[in-house]
């Protein structure tokens, strides 16, 4: 068999992903710079006063509090909803996703900010504002290098006669198999491959991180 080795850039490319995550930090964003806008003018002595004082002015507007706090409700929603639907679809379920209820703490988070004591407001919303930009720029960054499907491509190019190949198909609860030490906190299983090639049936995995294609000696789900 023909050995295929394939290297991947590991910040990935994916374009509608990138945009994705560029578009719901755009958004979050405008939001925020929306309230600090009229702030921006003052000079850096009276900064700090300003910042505060429009703040609390938005703070103390509940029509706009509930505006924010609803928008980024459903920005979180829509990220979760997004990333669930990848980590299903393509990812085949390899990838954790506990880790996607980091979404949640976006909208709790505003909710805390202006609920809370105004002491030390510019810090507490610096990082609330950092907290919205990090969190799906973590968890796009911490996506498999490798989908399902270009797992098929990898198992491809073991083989000499790739139009000779037959992928099994499996459910998805099935097309991926349990590991140890995959070597990322949020990815636990490698995909998993049932073929038929030449007669014969030849069981592979993959791993998502590394693209590494390794064959089994015997089939691991018996159903």
């Amino acid at each position: 068999m023909q050995k295929f080795n394939q290297k991947r850039i590991i910040l990935k490319c994916n374009d509608e992903e990138i945009l994705v995550v560029f578009l719901a930090n755009l958004l979050k964003f405008y939001i925020t710079n929306n309230i600090l806008s009229k702030s921006k003018k003052i000079k850096y002595s009276n900064y700090e006063n300003i910042f505060k004082r429009e703040v609390l002015e938005i703070f103390a507007n509940e029509k706009g509090k509930k505006i924010i706090a609803i928008t980024i409700t459903l920005v979180s929603i829509l990220e979760l909803a997004y990333f669930s639907n990848k980590s299903f679809k393509d990812y085949r379920k390899v990838y954790d996703i506990g880790f996607l209820a980091l979404f949640i703490v976006q909208p709790i988070a505003f909710i805390s900010l202006y609920n809370g004591k105004k002491s030390y407001l510019k810090i507490r919303m610096i990082s609330f504002i950092l907290l919205m930009l990090i969190i799906p720029t973590v968890i796009y960054i911490s996506l498999p290098n490798y989908t399902y499907s270009e797992g098929k491509e990898i198992v491809k190019n073991e083989f000499e006669r790739m139009d000779d190949i037959v992928f099994i198909n499996k459910s998805i609860d099935k097309s991926t198999v349990p590991v140890k030490d995959s070597g990322s906190l949020f990815v636990d299983r490698s995909y998993y491959y049932e073929i038929k090639y030449e007669g014969n049936n030849i069981y592979y995995i993959v791993d998502p991180l590394k693209g590494r294609a390794i064959e089994l000696e015997e089939k691991y789900w018996l159903n």
